[in-house]
């Protein structure tokens, strides 16, 4: 989080992607990065592994990803959803 919050150039190996995030948060009105556990956004948390992990290029349109398709049916049933993992992620509010 301080990485994106700091106003200096990042020269690490990942600058130019720390850069084009700070670029594009710029445009958005409001915006601001949080810290938060995976539990609050686990489908960003998952879709994030499996891009890791895979080497086949995925996209989709209408109906979501099978990695995702439980997570997002316990958003809409509350008393359904359960914490799966315990660590940390980010997510861009």
């Amino acid at each position: 989080m301080g990485t994106i919050r700091c106003e200096l150039p990042n020269d690490s190996p990942i600058g130019i992607i720390v850069e084009d995030s700070k670029a594009l948060l710029s445009l958005i009105t409001g915006a601001i990065v949080a810290h938060t556990r995976c539990q609050n956004n686990e489908v960003a948390h998952r879709l994030a592994r499996h891009a890791v992990t895979s080497f086949v290029s995925c996209s989709w349109f209408e109906e979501p990803p099978d990695i995702i398709s439980d997570v997002l049916f316990s958003y809409c049933n509350p008393r359904a959803w359960q914490p799966i993992t315990f660590c940390t992620d980010f997510i861009i509010l």
